[in-house]
């Protein structure tokens, strides 16, 4: 058995990295070809993942969570081209609103070389990419992210009711587009919290994640549409809210 580490530092809260991380829809944010749950519900454990990697050697992992702790710790067990990999992956937040992920890896396998390299180096320059692929993410600006189709100034009633607790607010948009809002409340939301937004105006409602809390303007967060489209009730809304990812929006 081949023992290794990796570490990273992520210049993001702790919360917002374990958002992210544990999206609903695993590792999207990673250039991986797919990645899908083929079994359980997500980041529940014993839930299964097939992951394809982007390269061309057809290589297949075959993925089970075997432990959650959240903002903690995670673990999985893989397997791929005869190997066996157990995967533990510890998050710590850091002073500066920074975070460490400690990740120790230890496998088994037939096979010492995978396209021309030796096992452990293809391991780790893999696990590397993704955790560059994540680091990319966390630390791009939040208006980036959130940029996907164009933002529009819109002030608009909204109630939300909390899916799994009881959470119960009002408020209203301050920004928005097809793939989500800036909005503001009184009332306390986390990142990662999934809710259910009601538009008072359009009748309208939609499962989002709440994926930012601004820590210097208390009450205003970032949402996420789970799928994108027009609920704010924009009758004309922009181009790029109708094209690509956002066609949408015009149903």
């Amino acid at each position: 058995m081949a023992h290794t580490e990796i570490r990273v530092t992520i210049d993001r809260p702790l919360a917002e990295v374990f958002a992210t991380y544990t999206r609903p829809d695993a590792f999207r944010w990673a250039n991986l070809r797919s990645v899908r749950w083929t079994c359980g519900n997500p980041w529940e454990i014993g839930s299964r993942l097939r992951i394809e990697p982007d390269d061309p050697y057809g290589t297949i992992v075959d993925q089970v969570l075997t432990h959650f702790e959240s903002e903690r710790f995670v673990s999985f067990i893989s397997h791929f081209v005869g190997v066996t990999l157990q995967s533990e992956v510890h998050f710590r937040a850091l002073p500066n609103n920074q975070t460490e992920i400690d990740t120790q890896l230890e496998f088994i396998g037939s096979f010492s070389r995978i396209a021309s390299f030796p096992l452990k180096s293809a391991i780790e320059q893999a696990i590397q990419r993704v955790y560059e692929d994540l680091k990319r993410e966390c630390e791009q600006p939040i208006a980036r992210k959130q940029r996907r189709s164009t933002r529009v100034p819109l002030r608009v009633e909204i109630e939300a009711q909390g899916i799994g607790d009881s959470v119960k607010c009002k408020g209203e948009t301050v920004i928005v587009n097809c793939h989500g809002a800036l909005i503001s409340t009184v009332d306390m939301l986390q990142v990662r919290m999934r809710i259910e937004v009601g538009v008072m105006l359009t009748k309208r409602r939609a499962l989002v994640d709440v994926v930012h809390v601004d820590p210097e303007q208390p009450g205003l967060y970032g949402i996420e549409l789970l799928r994108p489209q027009n609920i704010w009730g924009l009758p004309l809304p922009p181009h790029d809210w109708l094209t690509g990812d956002s066609k949408a929006a015009s149903e």
